[in-house]
């Protein structure tokens, strides 16, 4: 996965914002993945990018945490989480 496969994906500095962050900024104009890694995030937004809905994309930047902060995060921990599919 890299930067130019997501084209709707923007940086702070793309966008001029007065947003101060030790990390780089991920913005999309579509969809929105939040996480502590930009990498992780990355996950989530090509997920969704290939038609994945939200909670698949919760899944891929979960387990890109596991990879880019496996001291913060892992998969024995805790999820706390609610989800409604309408299509149900």
């Amino acid at each position: 996965m890299n930067m130019e496969n997501i084209e709707y994906m923007r940086y702070n500095d793309d966008l001029n914002l007065n947003f101060k962050s030790r990390r780089s900024v991920v913005y999309g104009t579509h969809c929105i993945v939040s996480s502590s890694q930009p990498l992780a995030c990355q996950a989530g937004l090509e997920i969704l990018r290939k038609g994945g809905n939200a909670a698949d994309a919760a899944v891929a930047t979960a387990v890109a945490l596991n990879v880019t902060e496996p001291c913060s995060c892992g998969i024995g921990g805790d999820c706390f989480v609610l989800y409604y599919n309408n299509e149900t």
